[in-house]
Parts: structure tokens; C-alpha cells; sequence
């Protein structure tokens, strides 16, 4: 079926072949099982994978931004005939408006190489009672920094442990780690799993 830069990031039925085995990363991520009445944002949202299963938990509104088009256009075709999705391109430096009882960011941070101002920008749209759900690849240096990784895909930047804490510290976030690091696809530098709550 080609090389895995030829397949879909995203598995989006059990046992799929992709990049990345999304339903395994659903469980590491341990998203309330009811989001009813929830609006939900989906930042770096790819194919739409959680942005559908916020939908199947009974997300009243799910809004999944991204600037990749590749990604955009399947995240449409699989899930955007859904009333209750919208696909927006658009950086995750210009959030939607308003508030939202979840957002998501996984699996992208390392994008960023100067995540604090992102982190603020959440923290601002998170309801009073709404939880921001990280997952980031962390770096084991033990300096408080972000360190520059080789990826199949070019040099990235990925927070220390300390440094991560000290940003979501900063940004305003009580957190927890709920899922220790884990290679779950072509990532050399594994992700934790980290819900937020604004304190």
C-alpha cells in the first residue's frame, strides 16, 4: 500500500494501517466519555479523527482548525458532512471565538517554537470549567528548554519535562500527566498525554 509517508496519518477504523494508530492514542488521552452539551476545539485537527469522536460522545459543536490542506480536505470528506463539525484553516495563533468546554492540542507542539503565547491563547478560551488536553513529545534533557529533534520529516522543537511544566505553569494550568511516553507512530521523540484545567 506504499510507504508510510504515503499513507493517512490517521487510522480511522480499528486495525487501519496509517501513520499514526489513532484509536491508541484515544486511550492514552482519556477524554471524558460524556462530552454531552460540550464545544469543543481541535487545534492542528489533521484528518478529523477526534474531532468525530468528540461528536460520537455527544459534543454539541466541534470546530477543527489546521493549515495543512492535504489534511483538511480528508478531515471534509470523511466527517464534514457532520452538522455539528467545521473544518477551518487556520493558524492555532488565531483562535476561534468564544469559549470551549474542551480543546484539543496533540501531536503538534512541536511546531511551535514558542509555544507559551499558544498556551495563553487556550487558557483564554477554556470555559471556567473546561479542560485543555496536551499531548506532546518530551525531550529527557534535563535542562528547562525546548531542544531541536530530528523527525523523519525535518528538526523540530520539543520541551523538556521541566520547561513544559514551567510554560503550562505560566500560562495559567493546573495539570496532571496521564499517560507516560509512548512511541505510538513515526515520532522518535515520545508523547505524553496531559490534561489541563485552568487553575
Amino acid at each position: 500500500m506504499g510507504t508510510p509517508d504515503e499513507l493517512w496519518y490517521q487510522s480511522h477504523q480499528p486495525g487501519a494501517k496509517a501513520q499514526v494508530d489513532s484509536f491508541r492514542r484515544l486511550e492514552r488521552l482519556c477524554l471524558p466519555e460524556s462530552m454531552d452539551g460540550y464545544r469543543v476545539l481541535d487545534i492542528g485537527c489533521n484528518e478529523g479523527f477526534f474531532c468525530h469522536q468528540a461528536v460520537l460522545r455527544g459534543a454539541r459543536e466541534v470546530i477543527g482548525i489546521d493549515v495543512d490542506d492535504i489534511f483538511l480536505g480528508r478531515a471534509q470528506a470523511l466527517y464534514g458532512a457532520d452538522p455539528k463539525i467545521t473544518f477551518l484553516k487556520q493558524s492555532w495563533q488565531d483562535l476561534p471565538g468564544g469559549e470551549f468546554d474542551l480543546i484539543l492540542w496533540t501531536s503538534a507542539m512541536h511546531y511551535e517554537p514558542s509555544p507559551y503565547s499558544v498556551l495563553a491563547n487556550i487558557a483564554s478560551r477554556l470555559s471556567r470549567s473546561g479542560v485543555f488536553v496536551l499531548e506532546c513529545g518530551v525531550h529527557p534533557d534535563d535542562k528547562p528548554a525546548m531542544v531541536r529533534s530530528i523527525r523523519h520529516d525535518g528538526c523540530f522543537w520539543y520541551p523538556t519535562r521541566k520547561y513544559l511544566e514551567s510554560l503550562l505553569r505560566k500560562a495559567g494550568f493546573a495539570f496532571r500527566v496521564v499517560s507516560e511516553p509512548e512511541n505510538i507512530g513515526l515520532d522518535p521523540v515520545p508523547p505524553h498525554s496531559v490534561p489541563l484545567h485552568p487553575s
